[in-house]
């Protein structure tokens, strides 16, 4: 988790990026978890911290109370945390706003070493849309995103989401799926992305 991003005018369960991963990352691995597959969590941002890969109702617990303690003020500009062990088959779940570079190398790394990795894209829908409202500068990222008065901010992300976009289409020409995350109601057509792949993938660490 290296940024949060959010605009004034949304509220609810996925009214932030950090939102929709928070509740994707919980949610998939509740849904592999009953499966019986063993997964692990390693935060690319350090905010949750690592958990190795285990299987059972324990390790869902010692997950989600992790995730219930991240709030946006945990979340700034930090240092990407690589994966350093992943066996080749592993599933990667890249739950990400997909807004950093440093993730979206991450992510075709992770491919190249051998993982089966499926990104789930927590940006909210709105962002960057003309329709939009004003945009949220009351988060600890607003030194970043905070533009001077009279600048174009609503072009500025409009821009930025169609940077973003060619970003998604360059991912998907090398092989690894993003998928749109939509609520808990969502993870079923997650996991038909993912069972597409599961012939040769083990259940593991799920990246964020």
């Amino acid at each position: 988790t290296l940024a949060d991003v959010t605009t004034a005018e949304l509220s609810g369960p996925f009214a932030s990026s950090l939102d929709a991963t928070v509740v994707a990352a919980a949610s998939l691995a509740e849904h592999y978890l009953r499966l019986g597959d063993r997964v692990g969590v390693h935060d690319l941002g350090g905010v949750v911290g690592d958990l190795p890969p285990r299987s059972g109702i324990r390790q869902f617990s010692a997950l989600t109370t992790r995730l219930a303690r991240v709030s946006r003020a945990d979340v700034g500009r930090r240092d990407l945390r690589r994966v350093q062990r992943l066996r080749p088959g592993t599933f990667a779940v890249v739950c990400s706003p997909l807004l950093d570079d440093d993730v979206l190398t991450e992510i075709a790394v992770l491919a190249r070493r051998g993982a089966a990795v499926l990104v789930v894209d927590t940006l909210p829908d709105r962002i960057g849309r003309l329709e939009r409202g004003p945009a949220d500068r009351s988060g600890p990222l607003a030194h970043l995103l905070d533009p001077a008065p009279g600048s174009f901010w609503e072009e500025a992300w409009v821009l930025r989401r169609l940077q973003r976009d060619a970003d998604v289409a360059r991912l998907r020409e090398i092989g690894i799926p993003v998928a749109p995350w939509q609520g808990v109601g969502g993870v079923a057509t997650l996991a038909a992305a993912l069972a597409a792949q599961r012939p040769t993938a083990r259940a593991g660490g799920a990246p964020r």
